[in-house]
């Protein structure tokens, strides 16, 4: 699998999406609804696989201040606004105690709402050692994806995809559920890769 996150507002460069081989186009769920229909019939048109994902963070105030099952819940709504058989991803990177609660909360919320759906959850590299074996064990049955990033928040480093993925396999994750997201900006460093790729505007 590889995945692509496009930017908000932007069409996806199809030259670009054959020429590094994705399999799957991912839109911001904060797009305009009539757009996001366009895109999703049109990423499908080309053969690609559709998903949308979310942040949550202030910029996206659709999703910020509210609890991970109302998250999940305005997902689950916006996902069947667009028409349903969408793969999900949600952004979700503050790892204090309390954020774990809630970052289960909205993926067993969502995961009720939409048992079949191709769902993920991104967050930042390094994190496995505040994750409980309670909420990992809770996460993998819930057929979540974990996706860490492998760059930093200024996107000046990467970092190996290989200790992202062990820093969650040694806290209970399969390995068939972990998949890297890389910087789109450097793909020619790192051939044969499978993930997530971030974001369209980095792409050379």
């Amino acid at each position: 699998m590889r995945a692509l996150w496009i930017d908000a507002g932007q069409d996806v460069d199809f030259a670009k999406a054959k020429r590094e081989v994705m399999t799957a186009l991912f839109l911001p769920i904060s797009d305009p609804m009539a757009d996001l229909k366009r895109r999703v019939a049109e990423i499908r048109f080309y053969g690609y696989a559709a998903g949308v994902y979310m942040a949550h963070n202030p910029q996206w105030p659709q999703f910020w201040g509210i609890s991970g099952p109302e998250i999940a819940d305005r997902m689950h709504a916006l996902v069947t606004e667009v028409g349903g058989k969408l793969k999900v991803q949600f952004d979700y990177e503050q790892h204090e105690a309390s954020d774990y609660v809630q970052i289960l909360g909205m993926l067993k919320r969502f995961r009720s709402l939409e048992a079949k759906a191709d769902v993920s959850w991104t967050q930042e590299g390094h994190q496995g050692a505040g994750m409980t074996p309670e909420f990992v064990k809770a996460v993998v049955a819930l057929r979540v994806r974990v996706v860490p990033q492998c760059y930093d928040a200024p996107m000046t480093h990467s970092w190996c995809p290989l200790a992202m993925a062990r820093d969650l396999t040694k806290r209970g994750f399969p390995d068939s559920l972990i998949s890297p997201f890389y910087d789109a900006a450097k793909l020619d460093q790192v051939q044969w890769w499978s993930g997530f790729a971030f974001i369209q505007s980095r792409l050379p």
